[in-house]
This record gives structure tokens, C-alpha cells and sequence, in this order.
């Protein structure tokens, strides 16, 4: 008795050949594990943000008036500065 219906007939594969139906997503399986175990993937990627470290020294002076005179002043030319590398 043979159906017209495409899903019984794939479903009649299932029922008629279990062992290699098995071996198919035994290999699936497989093929997955092989390539998640070759996958790079950092959880914590080498983040490395351009900085630059100014030390302002004014001997003797209060620190407002090294952060209104000098720092405040020096914060301007930040942006003339050329990246390295």
C-alpha cells in the first residue's frame, strides 16, 4: 500500500531504515561538536583604547590653581596631538 502524501513516504524511510537514519544524525551531531570545538570565540576580546597620559607639575601652587592655569589650558591641545603608529 503506497501513499501519495510526501511526508509518509518520508516518515516510511524512518520506519524501514532506523539504523542509518541514526548513523545520519550521529554524523550531524558529530560534525557539530567538531566544529564548536574549533570555533574562536574570546569572552574577553584584547581591548586596547588610545590614551594619552598628561602629568601637569606647577611646585607649590594650590590645586585649583594648577587645574584652572595649566590642566584647563593644556586640555585644548589634546586633539593636535598626531595618533602613534
Amino acid at each position: 500500500m503506497k501513499s501519495d502524501h510526501p511526508h509518509l513516504s518520508r516518515i516510511g524511510l524512518f520506519v524501514r531504515r532506523p539504523v542509518a537514519v541514526s548513523m545520519f544524525y550521529a554524523a550531524v551531531a558529530l560534525l557539530g561538536v567538531v566544529s564548536l570545538l574549533h570555533l574562536p570565540v574570546d569572552l574577553l576580546p584584547d581591548l586596547s583604547y588610545p590614551r594619552l597620559t598628561v602629568w601637569t607639575v606647577y611646585p607649590g601652587a594650590a590645586p585649583t590653581l594648577v587645574e584652572t592655569s595649566v590642566t584647563v589650558s593644556s586640555e585644548g591641545i589634546g586633539p593636535v596631538v598626531p595618533p602613534e603608529g
